[in-house]
């Protein structure tokens, strides 16, 4: 088996929330005195990393913890509406039932991912919730650590530029997944080890067909 551990993003990689968080940026934005989205650019601003998705809301670095924070809460209330993606909890299922060990490093709550998750969470052996959005590299050592997984046996698999670099920094592989916040194309240009057009591609790779390379 070549990977023995498999460290998912949540939001978007899992949990299909990208609808509400572009329905919770306005109260977002009037709440925090940044730049309001607009829907005309939709499609650049997929092509963004954190960076530039920063610059383009004008949010300066102080004020993300409080931002992340208000989401979070937002989430909570209606995160009834917010599902996982569809063989989600089959993946998960298949995945541990094959051996290989799951984390989740997201910057949301333990809250909101296992109101999401529901019983699915059950197969994630470890989970970092509150993760910085400009640290997880830090975040991913960690769970590399204390799972005592090789980083050459460990992939991450997130739907943001930030996940690849994240896992670049950390020295593991990465997986990006096109089903997320930034565009397919985007995640194609930074050049993941694999790119997940279906979620089925996930455990095709990881355990049916261990050696393939998809991106």
């Amino acid at each position: 088996m070549r990977y023995q551990l498999v460290i998912f993003d949540f939001d978007g990689t899992l949990a299909d929330s990208f609808p509400f968080f572009l329905e919770s940026l306005d109260t977002l934005a009037q709440a925090h005195r940044f730049n309001r989205y607009d829907p005309a650019d939709f499609d650049r601003i997929r092509s963004y990393d954190t960076r530039q998705l920063l610059r383009y809301f004008d949010i300066p670095l102080w004020k993300i913890p409080r931002v992340a924070h208000h989401f979070q809460r937002l989430m909570a209330h209606g995160g009834h509406t917010i599902h996982p993606f569809e063989g989600v909890p089959a993946m998960l299922e298949t995945l541990h039932q094959a051996g290989i060990q799951l984390a989740l490093v997201t910057s949301n709550s333990l809250e909101n991912v296992e109101c999401i998750l529901g019983q699915s969470a059950r197969y994630l052996d470890h989970v970092e919730c509150n993760a910085p959005l400009l640290g997880k590299s830090s975040r991913l050592k960690q769970v590399v650590a204390h799972c005592n997984v090789s980083p050459d046996a460990t992939i991450c698999i997130g739907d943001e530029l930030r996940d690849i670099q994240a896992a670049r920094k950390t020295g593991i592989a990465c997986g990006a997944v096109s089903w997320g916040y930034a565009s397919p194309e985007a995640l194609r240009r930074a050049g993941p080890d694999y790119l997940f057009e279906r979620l089925d591609a996930i455990t095709y790779t990881l355990v049916s067909h261990p050696t393939t390379e998809l991106a």
